[in-house]
């Protein structure tokens, strides 16, 4: 049995599966290729390493560097706390997506998914899809628990700008050789496209979801989505995000050192 020696931490909807994947395309790095529950549901916490390493690693053939991803962990300090017990020298990753879309883009997903029956608006109103936005705050709270040098910070344009640039970054922050080529830059769990809808849902509802092969049902994913094809922002919605998320953006550029005033327009 074997620890993890990373965490891919968070944010939700902020590009963590398709980072998971260009990781995994080392040959001496291994990623389960589904989300850790491990840390954040207490039933499986309490089940200890044994069930943890049971339940993700049982595709572990050697390599040399394993972790795993959970993308709405940053947001738990329950999660930190545990996470020191169990693997306190794990280094953290965190990918992060401008707030306002990753808001929006969360809250189309469930929209997908038949879970949110709310106008967007609707649903920041009563609070909904606001707090994982909170950055500064949630990678403090980690700091708690953690030596900054124990962090990689990334962001999801850098990502999606040039992914072999980003993953060589974290390859070295993992202590692995960066001198592997990506072999697939396809990006993972992209919105689904408005007019497409009604195929996934008939999926979901038929269990056509539950029996088709993973491979195809990636296949899939990437032929009924496109990047950032969701339903557009109402402006004073946007506007209202912008005003909302100013003060948590600038005290996340005081920890990460970079100007993010793109996010404020």
């Amino acid at each position: 049995m074997k620890k993890p020696d990373f965490l891919i931490i968070g944010v939700a909807k902020g590009g963590t599966s398709s980072l998971s994947s260009y990781l995994s395309q080392h040959p001496e790095i291994h990623i389960p290729p589904i989300e850790s529950h491990f840390f954040d549901e207490k039933e499986e916490y309490e089940k200890g390493l044994e069930f943890y390493w049971s339940k993700y690693f049982q595709g572990w053939k050697g390599e040399k560097v394993i972790g795993e991803k959970r993308p709405g962990n940053l947001s738990f300090v329950w999660v930190a706390q545990r996470i020191k017990v169990f693997v306190p020298y794990a280094k953290l990753i965190a990918i992060l997506r401008n707030p306002i879309e990753r808001a929006h883009s969360e809250w189309w997903m469930y929209v997908v998914k038949e879970q949110e029956k709310r106008s967007f608006e609707q649903a920041l109103k009563e609070g909904s899809y606001l707090n994982a936005g909170h950055y500064a705050q949630d990678l403090n709270q980690y700091f708690q628990f953690f030596p900054r040098e124990q962090f990689k910070i990334l962001f999801l344009e850098d990502l999606e700008r040039d992914p072999q640039e980003v993953t060589q970054e974290v390859w070295k922050f993992l202590g692995v050789s960066s001198d592997v080529r990506l072999r697939n830059t396809k990006p993972e769990n992209m919105a689904v496209s408005p007019q497409n809808v009604w195929i996934v849902r008939l999926a979901r509802k038929t269990g056509l979801v539950k029996i088709l092969p993973r491979k195809l049902k990636r296949w899939g994913e990437r032929f009924l989505a496109k990047p950032g094809d969701r339903p557009p922002i109402d402006s004073s919605v946007r506007k209202w995000l912008r005003e909302y998320y100013y003060p948590h953006n600038r005290e996340l550029e005081t920890i990460v050192h970079r100007d993010l005033s793109h996010w404020d327009i």
